[in-house]
């Protein structure tokens, strides 16, 4: 698959569409409706907490290889944790010495929690952007306080989860197509 294709491809199925020109890339916006505008429109997708993100995501070179597979953000205990984004729960349960919980949200979109102290979904559970699937409150390895742990996968592959929550302007698919070779 060309780069292009694959970056159309995840921008397509992170529920966003591209403007394009005869030239290039234009702009990436939330919606067809909203590509005949090109006016900004709310994100289909939230942060999972408003605490500051105290881990970057770091691709790993390989499946196993070492990295970062999501984001980390500061949370204090028993601060409710939300899904991104609508979807069905396919995991939720103990890792280890914390709880996680993971959402399908289709198309090879899915989202994943950790690090919590309590899960309040089921698996097989139906939730929407912006509802509780637990609380923070587990430590997570090499931090100092609770953090959460927020990934992405598409496709089964690790992705910034930053994709998620801001609006992607053509700087960000250059420098995607740079990073994907």
């Amino acid at each position: 698959m060309r780069v292009s294709s694959m970056v159309a491809s995840i921008v397509s199925r992170l529920g966003l569409a591209m403007v394009v020109t005869a030239s290039s890339v234009t702009a990436l916006v939330q919606d067809e409706a909203s590509a005949q505008v090109a006016r900004p429109t709310p994100l289909r997708w939230s942060a999972p907490v408003e605490g500051a993100i105290v881990a970057e995501f770091r691709e790993p070179s390989h499946r196993y290889g070492p990295g970062h597979r999501g984001l980390d953000f500061a949370a204090e205990p028993s601060t409710p944790v939300q899904v991104a984004g609508a979807g069905v729960v396919i995991f939720a349960g103990r890792i280890g010495e914390a709880e996680y919980v993971t959402v399908d949200h289709g198309d090879g979109v899915v989202t994943t929690y950790s690090y919590l102290a309590e899960v309040s979904v089921a698996r097989g559970e139906r939730v929407r952007r912006g509802q509780t699937v637990g609380a923070s409150g587990a430590m997570g390895s090499g931090h100092e306080g609770a953090v959460v742990h927020f990934g992405l996968r598409v496709d089964g592959a690790y992705r910034d989860p930053r994709l998620l929550l801001r609006r992607i302007v053509p700087a960000d698919v250059v420098r995607l197509d740079t990073e994907l070779g």
